[in-house]
């Protein structure tokens, strides 16, 4: 009686409340202190007592007769309370914190509630700073991945734009270099048909003249033929005639992939990615045989006009 009187004068006031736990086959009552909760359960410890048992068989021991005492456990009227700290969240078995108070010659267990008050209270504000800690905790390891993120995301944003410029930057200045190396070619081309062009008309000019000299009708003939065929063949590849030539080609150049890929220096002509080196190919390795292509007959060069060294484009 003592005992729930203490009990209830010091859950009277918040944050303190005593609650029924009725999940279980014997109800016990539950503590909240600060949002802790721990579960409450009493025991009475049992004292051992001496005693001399009844001999089997006779009706009477006398104290004179040598016999063996047995032990009994018999209430001892001290009161032993024990708290068991619950998981937080909900009410569970024991195997959290615990303390317990019993009756002492001293003091009896009435008077030690507030003490154990105290401590509970304590325990709970422990507890509750511990876990402040952690999720201050958390929160800024949170904050820290947060930022880690966003760092890595900006980073990896500059270094797509700052890719996309370098390969636009490529891209502009392979198709100023792809322009000038299509206008170099084209130009070239046609500078080595007008000189290809010039030298034929010579060339049959130097007939028209052998012709003149001869006296023999077939070879005149012949002359006038080739001559004649000779200033046609001028005709077309000529760049300067009209109708044809660099007069109809246009100067603009159409660029293409496959014409600014030797300019990019790696650069994709497509996206802003850098592209792989293509596989060398490797050559069959065969027997070389010493008598392939060897014929005793003469061979042939082909007719060549003008000096020895690569061949002019029209003439390949």
């Amino acid at each position: 009686m003592t005992f729930s009187v203490g009990l209830r004068k010091e859950t009277s006031t918040p944050p303190a409340t005593v609650q029924t736990l009725k999940k279980r086959k014997q109800p016990r009552p539950l503590l909240s202190v600060h949002g802790r909760t721990w579960e409450l359960s009493f025991k009475e410890w049992q004292k051992h007592v001496k005693y001399v048992p009844q001999a089997t068989g006779r009706r009477k021991t006398y104290d004179w007769q040598r016999v063996t005492p047995a032990y009994r456990s018999e209430p001892s009227g001290e009161l032993d309370l024990q708290v068991v700290e619950s998981p937080p969240g909900g009410y569970g078995y024991g195997g959290g914190w615990k303390t317990d108070c019993a009756d002492t010659p001293k003091r009896p267990v009435e008077e030690q509630i507030s003490s154990l008050f105290r401590k509970l209270k304590t325990r709970a504000e422990e507890q509750e700073r511990l876990q402040l800690e952690r999720e201050a905790e958390q929160r800024r390891l949170r904050e820290a991945r947060e930022r880690a993120e966003a760092e890595r995301q900006r980073l990896a944003a500059e270094a797509k734009a700052r890719k996309q410029r370098d390969w636009e930057a490529a891209v502009a200045a392979a198709g100023a270099k792809a322009v000038e190396a299509s206008r170099a070619g084209r130009f070239g081309s046609a500078l080595e048909r007008w000189q290809g062009a010039r030298e034929i008309r010579e060339f049959c000019a130097a007939l028209d003249e052998a012709a003149s000299r001869t006296g023999n009708e077939g070879e005149v003939r012949r002359f006038r033929e080739w001559a004649a065929w000779g200033r046609a063949e001028a005709d077309r590849i000529d760049p300067t005639a009209l109708g044809s030539g660099l007069g109809v080609e246009a100067f603009e150049t159409e660029l293409t992939a496959d014409a600014l890929r030797p300019f990019l220096n790696g650069w994709s002509p497509h996206r802003p990615e850098m592209e792989a080196l293509p596989a060398e190919p490797t050559q069959p390795r065969h027997q070389a045989d010493p008598w392939r292509d060897v014929s005793a007959a003469p061979q042939g060069q082909g007719w060549r006009c003008g000096p020895q060294g690569r061949a002019q484009w029209w003439r390949r």
